[in-house]
C-alpha cells in the first residue's frame, strides 16, 4: 500500500513568497517525515503544497491517482463537533473515497 502525507501551507500562496517556496518545504518536511516513521511496512511519500487547501488536496489526488483521502475534522476550541471548511470541500467535490478522521485522541 502506497501512503502520501500531504500538508499545505496556505499562508505561502502570493507570488511575492514562491522564491522562499524550498525554505517553507524543508522547514515543513521534518514534522511529515516524523510522521512517516510511523507507517512502518508502507511504502510513504512526503509532499508539501502551497495554496487553498480543499483544493489543493484535491488537485493532488485527482492529478497522482488517488483512491482515498483521509482527513483530520477541524478540533478548534468551540468548534470541535463540527467538521472543518476544508474536509467538507473535500467531501463535497472529491472523486474518490473520503474518511474523516478525529484530530485528537479521545482520553
Amino acid at each position: 500500500m502506497n501512503i502520501t502525507l500531504l500538508t499545505v501551507r496556505e499562508d505561502y500562496k502570493s507570488p511575492e513568497a514562491l522564491y522562499e517556496t524550498e525554505k517553507v518545504v524543508k522547514e515543513t518536511l521534518p514534522m511529515l517525515e516524523s510522521a512517516a516513521k510511523r507507517l512502518v511496512g508502507y511504502s510513504v511519500k512526503e509532499h508539501v503544497g502551497f495554496g487553498q487547501a480543499g483544493e489543493t488536496i484535491l488537485e493532488y489526488a485527482e492529478s497522482n491517482g488517488m483512491d482515498t483521502i483521509i482527513i483530520s475534522r477541524a478540533t478548534h476550541s468551540g468548534w470541535s463537533m463540527f467538521v472543518g471548511s476544508v474536509a467538507v470541500h473535500i467531501v463535497k467535490y472529491a472523486k474518490c473515497i473520503v474518511i474523516i478522521v478525529p484530530e485528537k485522541e479521545k482520553k
